[in-house]
């Protein structure tokens, strides 16, 4: 099951999500510092089911977001994408 999320509080719209099966794929905060509040609002999705992510190793303040949530690194997976400009 593959669904995108909006996450609001109140009116004013927190983030973007999407999750897949126990895999939350992508995660925007809208609002600076909400980072937090979007990936908490996207696990209660998954119902006490263990989540896994996947960030960019250059991305320094997810993983630092991430493991003060208590997530561990299990692997590292190098993946590479092309763009072409047409």
């Amino acid at each position: 099951k593959r669904c995108c999320y909006f996450v609001f509080e109140g009116n004013s719209l927190l983030g973007i999500g999407k999750v897949e099966n126990l895999q939350v794929d992508a995660i925007v905060a809208i609002q600076p510092g909400r980072g937090e509040d979007v990936m908490r609002a996207l696990c209660g999705l998954i119902d006490g089911q263990l989540v896994s992510v996947e960030v960019a190793t250059n991305n320094i303040p997810a993983i630092s977001l991430y493991r003060k949530m208590g997530f561990e690194e299990r692997e590292s997976v190098v993946k590479w994408y092309c763009v072409y400009n047409k």
